[in-house]
């Protein structure tokens, strides 16, 4: 099986490198996501051979301060 995903940059402004893991069945890859101008993706692919169901998590490190608030005020009233 072959897992496909994109990080993109849904932001106005460019994000810096980060890193993308990625957990398939309790086993963790890491990515170096590069730098990204706004509205820019990056491609990352995991391969897998199995023939049981497996957990798939995938996680970024991008810094709290560069998501953006207006969610995050909309759906609690206040800036944080």
């Amino acid at each position: 099986m072959a897992i496909s995903f994109r990080v993109v940059n849904s932001g106005t402004v460019a994000a810096g490198a980060s890193t993308t893991q990625i957990t398939i069945g309790g086993n963790s890859t890491s990515f170096a996501t590069p730098a990204l101008a706004p509205q820019a993706a990056t491609y990352f692919t995991q391969t897998l051979e199995t023939n049981a169901p497996v957990t798939i998590q995938i996680e970024t490190n991008v810094h709290q301060h560069l998501v953006s608030a207006e969610p995050q005020a909309a759906n609690s009233g206040a800036w944080e």
